[in-house]
């Protein structure tokens, strides 16, 4: 399956895509978590599986 994150940052205004391929939605937003630890200056990122929102994570409190 592909699931789609897109992290959002205070050093762009174009949000940072990145295709997970993964098996289900809790490893997707464990990937997504780990994305966002390689990124110092991220606000928000956002997890979707086709047109679907799963997920929104923030640095601060994880799943939203």
């Amino acid at each position: 399956m592909t699931y789609f994150c897109f992290i959002e940052s205070t050093q762009s205004s174009v949000p940072h895509m990145e295709p997970l391929f993964v098996d289900d939605a809790e490893t997707a937003l464990a990937r997504t978590r780990r994305l966002m630890a390689e990124h110092g200056s991220v606000t928000v990122a956002h997890v979707f599986y086709l047109d679907e929102r799963i997920a929104t994570l923030t640095p601060t409190d994880g799943v939203s």
